[in-house]
Order: C-alpha cells, then structure tokens, then sequence
C-alpha cells in the first residue's frame, strides 16, 4: 500500500513538472526558476498545506501559507 501511495505521489509530481515546464515556456515563470527544485517545493509544500489545514482552526494561518507558496512561482 505504501509502494502504491508513493508511486500515485510521484506521477503527480511528473505531471506538475510538466505543467511547470509549459508555463515556463509561455513565460508565466521565469527563466531562472530550477523547474525540477519547483516542482518538488510545491509537492512537499501540499503535504504541509494539509497539515496545516487539520491544525490550526485560524484560517490566516492558511491563507499566509498559501501565499508564501504561490510567491515561489513569481
């Protein structure tokens, strides 16, 4: 079960890798941005982002978070 979990979280970050690399080439992100660190940033940044979501009752919290996060695409 955990082969197929890890496996399921991979082709994920595969497939934001690609989307990254799209919105790179259209110029959405910028040229300097390492799209491989990127992509990893944001696929461990989801598994923070849903325990920050189960943890804290104030909804500033997350909203700080996701900010912080999205700022890495600028």
């Amino acid at each position: 079960m955990l082969f197929e979990v890890y496996n399921r979280d991979i082709k994920r970050l595969e497939e934001a890798f690609y989307v990254l690399v799209h919105a790179q080439e259209e110029g959405e992100i910028g040229k300097e941005k390492d799209i491989d660190a990127l992509a990893k940033y944001l696929n461990h940044s989801r598994y923070s982002l849903t325990q920050v979501a189960k943890l804290s009752s104030d909804p500033k919290v997350l909203d700080d978070f996701v900010s912080i996060v999205l700022s890495t695409l600028d």
